[in-house]
């Protein structure tokens, strides 16, 4: 969505979910399975890695045009299958080393290693030094 200036605004909340206090996992299994993280999909909890995650499936989507996982799919099941188990390929026209690499990193199904994932954030250290731009 676009606001009256033209600056893209995020919407749709209604599946978001407040973490209660002191609490950092959660287990609801809600939303476009395209979307959702592996750990989503596994059942066993998840924090807000699996923001991510998405964020780096909307990029792939938005630089790439179709979704790195299951794009061609609409069961469910195949399309968490393909997500836990496919591996990302990019498309042999897609050049871009750094976005690339950015995709890859939040693409990570392990998430403690996804890029922006740990205590300090997006900006942590390992970050590479064009994302503190």
């Amino acid at each position: 969505m676009l606001d009256a200036q033209g600056y893209l605004k995020l919407i749709d909340f209604g599946i978001a979910k407040k973490l209660e206090e002191g609490k950092s996992r959660t287990f609801t299994m809600i939303g476009t399975p395209h979307y959702m993280a592996p750990e989503i999909m596994r059942g066993h909890g998840y924090g807000t890695e699996v923001d991510l995650w998405s964020l780096g499936v909307i990029l792939f989507e938005f630089v790439c045009g179709y979704l790195p996982f299951a794009d061609e799919l609409d069961d469910p099941t195949e399309v968490c299958t393909a997500v836990l188990k496919d591996p990302l390929d990019f498309p042999g026209r897609f050049k871009d080393a750094q976005c690339k690499t950015v995709i890859q990193g939040m693409l990570n199904r392990q998430p403690k290693k996804r890029l922006g994932a740990g205590e300090e954030g997006p900006l942590k250290s390992s970050t590479p030094a064009y994302m503190h731009m």
